[in-house]
């Protein structure tokens, strides 16, 4: 099966950051302080209260969808922008569900995604054979008018206020897997061989617990 262009392209861009093969030199390499310095900036305009391109948009995704819970998560130390609009929480026969739209709008290369997060914490069992969260990632599979509608919304006013930005499908950024590096600002661990591409452009460790992606 051939390897998606986005997935070629993606990977050039990381190593422009990263340097792929001996990431120990990671600390050294201009395109890894590029990110620090990228994030410097980022976190600097979000104390200062300077109003950009991303205060807009946070602002018209509030107005458009106030019967929800908005989220913003600049803060993040990455060079990322992301929000969390939580559509449901549903306590079923012990599983609590909760559906949640994630934009995350990378500031190293011009891309953004949405997807769907269902997270499914497991109120009756807590132990290392039955996890106490569980989260399935997905876009494409949902049924629900509703959240197609409200995907197309944030799509929309997303391409209004990063004009040069486009969209690609989370499932692309999860499931390719890059080795020789490590993330951004991530620890050395022997046990992990590879990690996604949605790791080193979007955001580094995004879930701590298992997680199933889906288109």
């Amino acid at each position: 099966m051939p390897v998606p262009a986005i997935v070629i392209l993606l990977l050039e861009k990381i190593h422009n950051f990263y340097p792929i093969g001996a990431p120990h030199y990671a600390n050294n390499y201009p395109g890894y302080e590029r990110i620090s310095d990228l994030t410097a900036k980022k976190i600097k305009e979000q104390i200062e209260h300077i109003e950009g391109a991303w205060e807009h948009l946070f602002a018209e995704v509030n107005n458009l969808h106030r019967s929800y819970e908005l989220i913003d998560r600049a803060y993040y130390q990455f060079p990322c922008y992301i929000l969390n609009l939580t559509l449901s929480s549903l306590n079923q026969n012990g599983v609590t569900t909760t559906t949640t739209l994630v934009l995350n709008i990378s500031l190293l290369v011009d891309y953004f995604t949405i997807y769907i997060e269902d997270d499914h914490i497991y109120t009756k069992y807590n132990s290392p054979s039955r996890p106490h969260h569980t989260f399935f990632l997905f876009n494409k599979s949902t049924d629900s008018l509703q959240i197609k509608q409200i995907i197309s919304d944030v799509h929309d006013i997303v391409i209004r206020h990063f004009p040069n930005h486009t969209f690609v499908p989370h499932n692309i950024l999860f499931n390719y897997q890059v080795t020789g590096g490590i993330p951004f600002k991530e620890e050395y661990d022997a046990d992990r061989k590879s990690y996604s591409i949605y790791e080193y452009l979007f955001l580094p460790n995004p879930y701590h617990y298992p997680f199933v992606v889906l288109e």
